[in-house]
């Protein structure tokens, strides 16, 4: 008779006390960003922007606005009507989704 043993997988846990089943240390991305993340009560999520907090994204959209205007002679490469039918995809995919949830 030959006796046949079950490997059970062993369990382990991390630093962030987060357990992983593989055993060898490393938890999923998703976990592991997961919980790099402080927590944050969903009321402070909408906190109104300092002054400081709004200089930088104005100086970033400003940034970006510049990149895309010097960029915009890489749009002569492509298909104008691709990209304005890809765009229309998009916008009535975006629509159809948004008609969806008000009706639920």
């Amino acid at each position: 008779m030959s006796s046949q043993t079950t490997q059970i997988p062993k369990i382990e846990e991390s630093e962030t006390g987060s357990v992983d089943s593989k055993g060898d240390g490393d938890t999923s991305s998703a976990t592991a960003l997961a919980e790099s993340l402080s927590t944050i009560p969903f009321q402070q999520m909408y906190k109104p922007l300092s002054q400081e907090e709004m200089g930088y994204i104005r100086k970033r959209l400003e940034e970006y606005t510049d990149r895309v205007r010097r960029q915009t002679y890489i749009l002569d490469n492509f298909d104008n009507a691709v990209i304005l039918a890809d765009a229309r995809t998009l916008f009535s995919y975006i629509a159809l989704l948004e008609s969806t949830i008000k009706t639920q």
